[in-house]
């Protein structure tokens, strides 16, 4: 099992900035990352999880599911039905537990450096 996962333990105002994604998440485990999923959803919170690998979405929705939760699953190549149809689960999620399993590379990008073209 990996080292304890470190957002738990962050300043609030620290979660989630851009070095968080950039220095502190590629050195976790999906089991560390998981285990902090399953904090936040029992602090009442609806963690929303980014990733660049429709394996690793895959695998996060099996563990979820395996301990009974459900998770909303937007990845790249959605049609339109489909995407409407998880419109849908979050608005009927509203108010619920729920955890947002997300793909795509534009959203976890790193932003360009000075000089770069974006």
């Amino acid at each position: 099992m990996g080292a304890a996962c470190p957002l738990a333990s962050a300043p609030r105002d620290y979660r989630g900035g851009s070095h968080f994604v950039e220095h502190v998440a590629p050195f976790w485990s999906i089991t560390d990352i998981f285990q902090d999923l399953v904090r936040a959803l029992a602090d009442g919170r609806s963690p929303l999880l980014l990733t660049e690998r429709t394996a690793h979405l895959e695998e996060f929705d099996r563990r979820l599911r395996a301990i009974g939760k459900n998770a909303i699953i937007l990845r790249g190549g959605m049609g339109a039905k489909q995407r409407e149809a998880v419109i849908g689960q979050l608005a009927a999620a509203e108010g619920e537990e729920r955890v947002v399993l997300a793909t795509g590379r534009a959203a976890v990008r790193r932003p360009p450096s000075s000089g770069q073209r974006q």
